[in-house]
C-alpha cells in the first residue's frame, strides 16, 4: 500500500497542485480494490484490517453496494432470497429504483412477489437509517455469497463459463 501511495503521490505531483486529500481516502481505495483481481483486493483488505479494522470495513462497504444486486444473475438473487428475512428485504427495497425491486420480484413466485409489494406499500414511512441498515445486512449476505463463489459481479466474464 505504501508503494502504491508513493507512486500515486509522485504521479499527482507531476499533474499539478491537486491536493492528495481531495482524491484519496476510503473511496479511492474501494475503487482501486474493485478494479483489482479479487484475490489481490482481498489481501489488501486483510492487510488494512490488521492495522485499522474500521477503515477496512468502510472500504468493504463502498466496494459492494446494494445497487450491485443489479449485476447478480437470477441464481444469485434466488440464493440471496433464501438467506434473508422477507421483512428485511421489504425495508431494504423501500424507495429503491424500480429495476432493483423487479430483480427480486422476478425471482419470486407471483404470490410471494405480491405479498412483498403489499408489505412495502403498507409499511408507510420508514426511517432512512432503517433502510440503509437493512441494505447493509443484505450487502453482507451478498459479500459472503461472493466469497463462497455463489455469486459474481463480473457479469458473466468469469473464468468458468457454463452452457445450459
Amino acid at each position: 500500500m505504501r508503494r502504491v501511495s508513493v507512486v500515486l503521490d509522485q504521479k499527482l505531483k507531476s499533474v499539478g497542485s491537486v491536493s492528495r486529500q481531495a482524491i484519496g481516502g476510503v473511496a479511492s481505495v474501494a475503487e482501486l480494490c474493485n478494479r483489482l483481481d479479487r484475490e489481490v483486493a482481498r489481501k489488501i483488505l486483510e492487510d488494512i484490517e490488521v492495522s485499522d479494522p474500521d477503515v477496512a470495513l468502510a472500504v468493504r462497504n463502498m466496494m459492494v453496494t446494494f445497487d450491485d444486486l443489479l449485476l447478480v444473475d437470477d441464481v444469485g438473487i434466488r440464493e440471496v432470497l433464501k438467506r434473508i428475512e422477507k421483512r428485511m428485504l421489504a425495508v431494504a427495497l423501500k424507495g429503491t429504483i424500480p429495476e432493483l425491486q423487479e430483480r427480486f420480484y422476478s425471482n419470486m413466485s407471483t404470490k410471494a412477489a405480491e405479498a412483498l409489494k403489499e408489505e412495502i406499500d403498507f409499511m408507510g414511512q420508514v426511517k432512512l437509517k432503517d433502510v440503509t441498515g437493512a441494505q447493509r445486512e443484505i450487502v453482507e449476505v451478498l459479500r459472503l455469497l461472493e466469497e463462497e463463489g455463489v455469486v459474481s459481479f463480473s457479469g458473466g466474464s468469469s473464468e468458468e463459463s457454463y452452457v445450459a
